[in-house]
């Protein structure tokens, strides 16, 4: 099993790319992966355990989590944006998951444990802002126009917003 580095991918603490998956293969990384499932459908698997996904989910990776995606139906289209913890703020340099990030930035919401996987579906109005967001950090990250990293930082604390308060939902 490949263990990937943010370094692979970019300069930067951000990478955001878009592709096609039939199958990945099973993989951990060194950094925090949001997914966001833009079309088609398919499962994804971690530590052996199957979660469906379709257009709309969103499924955050935490560091150090092996897991992999199969497509159902194609296209099967995902949208990744992956950073290191030092991007939200440079003192979390050396934060070790999510868990710590969520302490440090977002002290209204509590996880009690280590958070693997955070997976949400959403619907109606949250999946087009869901998607709007997306589209606007590929573009942001693609560009790099002067204030692009900072518009990205937004974008990746609201994501990260939206999925701790859908998933503190009964349902989820």
């Amino acid at each position: 099993m490949d263990t990937l580095t943010i370094s692979q991918y970019s300069a930067f603490n951000f990478f955001c790319n878009r592709c096609t998956i039939e199958r990945t293969d099973l993989h951990s990384h060194q950094f925090i992966e949001i997914a966001y499932v833009a079309s088609g459908k398919g499962v994804h698997i971690v530590q052996g355990q199957e979660r469906e996904v379709a257009a709309g989910s969103i499924v955050l990776v935490n560091l150090g989590t092996a897991h992999q995606f199969v497509a159902k139906k194609q296209p099967f289209t995902v949208i990744n944006c992956v950073f290191t913890s030092d991007f939200l703020n440079d003192s979390l340099s050396n934060t070790d998951g999510f868990e710590k990030i969520v302490k440090y930035c977002f002290p209204s919401f509590v996880l009690e444990e280590k958070t693997n996987v955070i997976s949400i579906n959403l619907m109606g109005n949250e999946k087009a802002d869901a998607a709007n967001l997306y589209y606007h950090m590929e573009e942001e990250f693609y560009k790099k126009l002067p204030g692009s990293m900072e518009l990205l930082r937004s974008d990746i604390t609201h994501l990260i917003v939206t999925l701790l308060r859908q998933s503190s939902q009964p349902d989820n």
